[in-house]
């Protein structure tokens, strides 16, 4: 008896290591896009053109001001824009896990692989909402 539980344990850990990984792996090849590289910056305001030594004039500090408003907008536009796609990779791998448990439940697998895939499918759904 003691070895039966022991074999239920390890199969459900082999279950969710392999589970886990290739869930968010399947995810990143469905939604590419975001990756934090190409997060807007600032630097056009400030490293266009070489500053006044004698310090800023009224124009050039409107030019700052014209161009930092145009990087906010930009800059919200692009947080909009990835909550909108972090939200959709998030449905589609809470809807993959709904669907992995409901069909582990109905092919009445064996008591490892059911253990191993709800508890994959349950840690996956929470590691999905930390955001990196």
């Amino acid at each position: 008896m003691k070895g039966t539980t022991w074999k239920i344990i390890l199969f459900a850990a082999i279950i969710i290591i392999l589970y886990i990984p290739l869930v968010f792996m399947g995810a990143n090849i469905f939604f590419p896009k975001y990756d934090y590289t190409n997060y807007p910056m600032y630097n056009e305001c400030y490293m266009s053109k070489p500053m006044p030594v004698n310090g800023y004039d009224n124009t050039t500090q409107e030019q700052i001001n014209k161009c930092q408003q145009e990087q906010n907008k930009i800059q919200q536009d692009y947080e909009k824009q990835k909550r909108t796609y972090d939200g959709w990779k998030y449905l589609s791998i809470v809807i993959f896990c709904l669907l992995t448990i409901g069909a582990a439940l109905l092919l009445k697998l064996n008591d490892s692989v059911m253990y191993g895939l709800f508890l994959g499918a349950t840690i996956t759904t929470f590691a999905s909402t930390i955001r990196p």
